[in-house]
């Protein structure tokens, strides 16, 4: 179970330990003793551990665990840096201005808005069945009571206790929880990643699959935009122009018009 709940978590991917800066000198901490306001100092390589302000140094942000673009952003002194980021250059001075559990990734990792219309669609195939299956389980313990109390009144707990342990419908539940558990550490070992047990039997739902490798849809300069349809007028054309312009994505701007 600490295995599982370890992989499930986001805190797994970010470092156990930080350097905090009391004045001019480096304390270690616990990533979970971070406070609002503590300044921090993250190395070259180093994982920023909460959402915080540039204080000072040279910022080459990898933020390929936010977001999944690994082109490096450039950071000034003043600006927020998000959890998540990787530092790409020299040490940096930061200054938390959010705890881990409120940082944005955080938010991202625990985003469950976007399931709301799925919420009735989440529950297992096993839960309706379990229903059914225990007024069917009810019906045999009774038959055999019934049976036994003109047969053998002795019998009569030892049948109806074999029925409800050997026939329980928790074990339909654990089974399916499990079988679940094991499937989500088995696609984990294989490099595919689900969010949740649920997601599993939704798959066989699935009628389309699109593959987007983030980072290299975004290099302008080994892409091209074709429009596969009818020829557009110039109204449909600005209606286009007009949307896209908005769009700060670098293949809204590829493009002229």
């Amino acid at each position: 179970y600490d295995s599982f709940s370890f992989d499930r978590d986001y805190k797994s991917y970010f470092p156990l330990g930080i350097t905090k800066l009391d004045g001019d000198k480096e304390v270690p901490a616990t990533i979970g003793s971070l406070q609002k306001g503590d300044q921090i100092l993250v190395r070259h390589g180093e994982m920023v551990p909460a959402d915080s302000v540039l204080i000072s140094g040279e910022a080459s942000i990898d933020y390929s665990f936010v977001s999944g673009e690994n082109t490096p952003v450039l950071k000034k002194k003043g600006e927020l840096i998000y959890a998540g980021a990787k530092q790409l250059g020299g040490s940096l001075h930061l200054q938390v201005i959010k705890t881990v559990n409120q940082s944005y990734i955080t938010q991202l990792w625990n985003n469950n808005d976007f399931f709301a219309s799925h919420k009735n669609g989440e529950k297992s195939f096993v839960h309706p069945w379990s229903r059914y299956f225990t007024i069917v389980l009810f019906t045999l313990c009774a038959t055999a009571g019934v049976y036994w109390a003109f047969v053998n009144p002795a019998n009569i707990l030892p049948a109806i206790s074999a029925s409800l342990i050997v026939a329980c419908p928790c074990m339909l539940l654990l089974s399916a929880t499990f079988t679940f558990g094991n499937m989500l550490r088995y696609y984990g070992r294989n490099k595919l990643y689900l969010k949740n047990a649920t997601v599993i039997e939704s798959l066989a739902k699935i009628n389309h699959v699109v593959f987007d490798k983030t980072g290299t849809l975004t290099y302008t300069s080994s892409a091209d935009i074709e429009f596969i349809g009818g020829i557009l007028s110039r109204e449909e054309k600005k209606a286009v122009y007009s949307l896209v312009k908005e769009s700060a994505h670098p293949l809204s701007r590829l493009t002229p018009w």
